[in-house]
């Protein structure tokens, strides 16, 4: 922007300019929010099907003991 005779117009001009680089600015600072949002929706999920795993795991696990427990009675039976 170069000066002209008109100082009051160039300030206006000026403010224009600074008036769209805010509003820019703001639109891309909305997208970044709306896409950190997203991913972190994302990680919930993943964070709760995690969650999902290690309860099933934990049964399994629990199951597994049962087993265990069973097949060594079984054997004191048969010996």
């Amino acid at each position: 922007m170069s000066p002209s005779d008109n100082p009051i117009q160039d300030a206006i001009d000026h403010l224009r300019s600074l008036e769209s680089d805010c509003g820019d600015k703001a639109d891309s600072l909305d997208n970044f929010i709306n896409e950190v949002t997203e991913v972190k929706d994302q990680l919930d999920e993943h964070a709760t099907s995690i969650g999902e795993l290690i309860t099933q795991l934990d049964d399994v696990a629990a199951i597994a003991q049962e087993v265990d427990e069973s097949m060594s009675e079984a054997d004191r039976f048969l010996d």
